[in-house]
């Protein structure tokens, strides 16, 4: 698995049953999506770059206190995400919470970016 993979999955894991990595589906409204923004090989001493946009759900701004949420969890992380995951020595925020304005369908849109050194 990739690197987004792991993150995504380890956001549904921690009440983001709907996270994905890769590319943002059109449903369900609110989700939260990682993106791989520059990914290096394991144990490479600049860490690999990653990027989750959050999406609120029509009518409300539900993405902001998401994107707020996954914020407390990744921020500072080191450990296992998933079972079967490399060990994260130290992700940290690269840039905080962003809007990024709406979609075509008027969802609110939250980006933040993080670092990860992994083996």
């Amino acid at each position: 698995m990739e690197l987004t993979e792991y993150v995504a999955a380890y956001l549904r894991a921690n009440g983001f049953p709907q996270a994905t990595s890769g590319a943002m589906p059109p449903e369900p409204d609110r989700t939260a999506t990682v993106y791989a923004t520059g990914l290096r090989a394991r144990r490479d001493d600049e860490g690999s770059r990653f990027q989750v946009i959050v999406r609120s759900a029509k009518g409300a701004d539900t993405a902001l206190s998401d994107a707020m949420q996954i914020m407390e969890l990744l921020e500072d992380f080191s450990g296992i995400m998933t079972v079967d995951s490399p060990y994260f020595s130290r992700i940290v925020t690269e840039s905080g919470i962003a809007a990024i304005g709406e979609d075509d369908l008027r969802r609110l849109l939250y980006s933040m970016n993080f670092r990860a050194w992994y083996c």
